[in-house]
């Protein structure tokens, strides 16, 4: 049978994380490709999958669920109405599903349920959250959890109302490119002695404009002093950002540095990251960003204090950030901070290197 002794992966046709995290199995954690099978279901719309040729991916029919008794492990990437709805008939065409089924999920996936949770830590029925029926049955009967289990145990004992499920403790192995691809870039730039000039990156990619507000008018003065990249999304977003610009240079007499950029792709933003001295990471989203940027050791991390990111890297990494909202961005070249950057590297390292052994045990059919 096809999926006999194989990994089974659930994702969708859009989905951005499965040839990451299967590509850091193969490269880190010891996994066979042969070993990892993706079913792929339609999401709605026009399919963005990129598949890689090393993986085996198979569309997912309903004559599938049959041949699924003999897969050592079934891992959902993210749940939705849909995957819900595949992982509801398999559990319901096997006995013992259960043990093997495993879900690896998001901070922005945990805040969109913890949103939606009533006054009882109940969740409920909202299609626009796409939290359905079938999400509640997968959420009420899952047993196993691929998260990291300093930041995630109590909040999903908070959102699930019960404790009995298990956590696979392991945070991301993957970088935003795939390890092979990563490791030339970071070895290029090391190589080059690639030279950083005074940048900070304003978020990853997801930076609310009140947010952006209250950091440039708390930094303007500091910032006189960098040049700041930033992601706008829209040409809306640009517009209002810059009309407040010229209302602070009229008050502070001197211009920003403030470049915007647009889409790009991976390589070029890996490469955008690794120049930047500081990263301004927005409250939530963008953790994946944020630690390969620590883990490269290209400067400091900047989080407001209390954020979900801020607990997520304080609780996960013990990571040493500075707050955005109370700390200066006076230091340049300071060798206490440049000992902190290699500190908060290697406990990014370190982390990692835990996560793999234990994905490994997981996934790895060697005994």
């Amino acid at each position: 049978m096809k999926f006999s002794n194989k990994h089974v992966f659930i994702i969708s046709d859009r989905d951005i994380f499965f040839n990451l995290f299967a590509d850091a199995l193969v490269q880190k954690c010891n996994v066979s490709s042969n070993d990892i099978i993706a079913i792929v279901y339609n999401f709605g719309g026009n399919s963005s999958l990129v598949k890689n040729p090393q993986f085996n991916y198979i569309e997912y029919k309903k004559e599938v669920i049959k041949e699924l008794s003999s897969a050592l492990t079934i891992t959902s990437i993210s749940l939705n109405s849909k995957s819900a709805e595949i992982v509801k008939a398999i559990s319901e065409y096997y006995n013992n599903f259960w043990n093997s089924f495993y879900i690896l999920i998001t901070d922005d996936e945990i805040d969109r349920w913890r949103k939606n949770s009533n006054k009882e830590n109940r969740l409920l029925v909202n299609k626009n959250q796409e939290i359905d029926e079938n999400v509640l049955f997968v959420l009420s009967r899952i047993e196993n959890f691929i998260v990291a289990e300093k930041y995630f145990k109590n909040i999903l004992e908070n959102i699930l109302n019960r404790e009995n499920f298990k956590i696979l403790n392991a945070s991301f192995i993957f970088d935003i490119l795939p390890i092979t691809q990563s490791e030339l870039i970071k070895q290029a730039l090391i190589s080059l002695n690639y030279q950083k000039q005074n940048r900070l990156l304003l978020g990853s990619k997801g930076f609310s404009l009140i947010g952006v507000f209250n950091f440039i008018r708390k930094n303007y003065k500091s910032l006189i002093n960098l040049q700041v990249i930033f992601f706008p999304g829209s040409l809306n977003r640009r517009i209002i950002i810059d009309l407040y610009l010229i209302y602070l240079k009229f008050i502070y007499k001197k211009p920003l540095d403030f470049v915007y950029l647009g889409k790009l792709n991976s390589i070029t933003y890996n490469v955008i990251i690794a120049s930047c001295n500081y990263f301004v990471l927005q409250d939530r989203g963008g953790a994946s960003t944020a630690r390969l940027y620590v883990k490269w050791g290209s400067g400091r991390l900047l989080i407001k204090k209390g954020s979900p990111n801020e607990r997520y890297f304080s609780e996960v990494y013990n990571l040493d950030c500075l707050d955005w909202e109370s700390e200066s961005l006076s230091f340049l070249n300071d060798e206490i901070e440049n000992k902190i950057i290699l500190e908060n590297s290697l406990k990014v390292i370190e982390e990692e290197k835990r996560s793999i052994q234990i994905l490994h045990e997981l996934y790895s059919n060697i005994n």
